[in-house]
């Protein structure tokens, strides 16, 4: 009785050994054979790469002119005027175009966007249509202060909401930006959730809504003066400075 006992766990010990080292083979086995199919679908996509690029009706060239610069730039927002149009067919050899303003970081976010408001707006969509001009607008006085009035739309966790927003910046896509921030800060709303409807200048001051902006553009503002320039003073003074003495 003994030693069949003793048999036994011997068996056990043994089949306990192999079940334990086998597991590392098969995975060292497995990992060979997918490094190995790996390194065969790599090949295979770079021979249809070779052989896509050897086609002659690919055309290397853009149909628009397009800043390369800009198109990598992903800080700072751009106003962009985009262009396009459906496909032209036989019975449609002139279709309409359709132009948009839209801030974007780059060119590839402003064709973007173009599709997906034309989308919305008319039937047509990337696959069927092309854009035709794609360029940058630039302000005409960058360096004189101006008030801007926004209308949006946009999405929060509750609904969709319009609303209405004034800033004073220097250019459209300074208030643009400010709104942005503005947004993400008050409402945690995002850019993709934006929709931005109009952006106008407003020249008129009585045309100003907001308070927050009604008070920078009162006659005679003054802003208080806590410390005046050190430049005329002695080099060594006697009292200790305060800002509100």
């Amino acid at each position: 009785m003994e030693g069949s006992l003793f048999g036994l766990l011997q068996m056990t010990k043994k089949v306990r050994l192999t079940n334990h080292r086998a597991p590392g083979k098969e995975r060292q086995g497995k990992r060979n054979s997918w490094h190995t199919n790996l390194d065969r679908n790599l090949k295979s996509d770079a021979w249809l790469l070779d052989s896509l690029s050897d086609q002659k009706h690919i055309d290397d060239e853009p149909r628009f002119e397009v800043d390369q610069t800009q198109s990598r730039y992903m800080g700072r927002l751009q106003e962009y005027q985009v262009i396009g149009r459906s496909l032209p067919t036989d019975a449609n050899p002139t279709p309409k175009l359709y132009r948009m303003r839209i801030f974007a970081p780059n060119t590839v976010v402003a064709k973007s966007r173009f599709w997906y408001f034309l989308s919305k707006l008319r039937k047509l969509k990337k696959s069927t249509g092309e854009v035709v001009s794609l360029n940058v607008i630039h302000e005409k006085r960058p360096l004189k202060v101006k008030n801007f009035g926004i209308w949006i739309r946009y999405d929060s966790r509750s609904g969709t909401h319009n609303m209405y927003k004034e800033y004073r910046e220097m250019s459209r896509t300074d208030a643009v930006e400010a709104l942005y921030q503005d947004m993400a800060a008050r409402h945690r709303a995002r850019f993709r959730s934006i929709h931005i409807l109009k952006v106008v200048e407003i020249t008129n001051p009585n045309d100003v809504k907001r308070p927050y902006i009604k008070q920078l553009i009162t006659r005679n503002l003054k802003f208080p003066l806590p410390h005046r320039s050190s430049l005329q003073k002695k080099l060594f003074s006697s009292k200790r400075p305060s800002t509100f003495a």
